[in-house]
């Protein structure tokens, strides 16, 4: 019998492994400084009014670096009534995966099987996406939608420490990132979360953006677009 052996995290490796991983992002960090300011790294392409992305940058100490994830209070607004109407539409029209997964595969579908994605009588003749789209703008009207900012760390990952944060600024560009990470850094690296919910109109969210798909790209050969802070 062949045992598996489980990975290790981040924080489970020795202190001299995560000193060497930290030492050559580090190095990537610097190399890609002329782009994005000395203090991260990306692959994801800045187009100056992102509202999420994946980035990496350093702990103060030398063993220690985050992976992270960020996002707008913006984007996460959008989403979790996005999130809503997506449900609201599953309850009116199931969504028959075997059926979609037939037709992907070229098989004949079922007579009586409802194409998902066709406009609907239970949608008011819409095609689901669009119907998606209309709910989630009046359910941001609704104001029932909260979302606080926060960073969350997870000790989980394998490369580096996770950490997801939430900051109330209109778009990611390199100047808000470079501003989230010193903030962090010269408040002791702790998680925390502010008090006051805050919530938007449909009209102060950007609906054109999808902002769960980045673009990888090499920041030096792609200059990012940078609207300042």
């Amino acid at each position: 019998m062949i045992r598996k052996h489980k990975k290790k995290t981040f924080t489970q490796l020795t202190a001299k492994r995560r000193k060497t991983l930290r030492y050559f992002l580090k190095q990537t960090i610097n190399q890609a400084a002329p782009a994005l300011g000395g203090l991260f790294y990306t692959n994801d392409y800045l187009y100056g009014t992102n509202g999420f992305i994946d980035c990496y940058f350093l702990g103060r100490d030398n063993k220690t670096f985050y992976n992270a994830t960020l996002q707008t209070t913006r984007c996460e607004y959008k989403e979790k009534a996005q999130d809503i109407a997506r449900d609201k539409a599953d309850e009116l029209v199931p969504i028959d995966v075997d059926a979609i997964w037939d037709r992907l595969q070229g098989k004949t579908p079922i007579d009586d099987a409802v194409d998902p994605y066709d406009p609907n009588p239970a949608f008011g003749n819409l095609r689901r996406l669009d119907w998606v789209d209309e709910q989630s703008r009046i359910i941001a009207d609704e104001g029932t939608v909260q979302v606080f900012e926060e960073v969350t760390l997870h000790c989980d990952y394998r490369y580096g420490i996770g950490l997801h944060a939430t900051i109330d600024v209109p778009y990611l560009t390199i100047d808000t990132i470079n501003t989230f990470i010193r903030n962090f850094l010269a408040t002791c690296e702790k998680p925390y979360r502010k008090e006051a919910p805050i919530t938007y109109r449909a009209d102060e969210l950007d609906w054109q953006h999808n902002d769960t798909i980045a673009t990888i790209v090499d920041p030096l050969e792609n200059p990012p677009v940078n609207q300042g802070g």
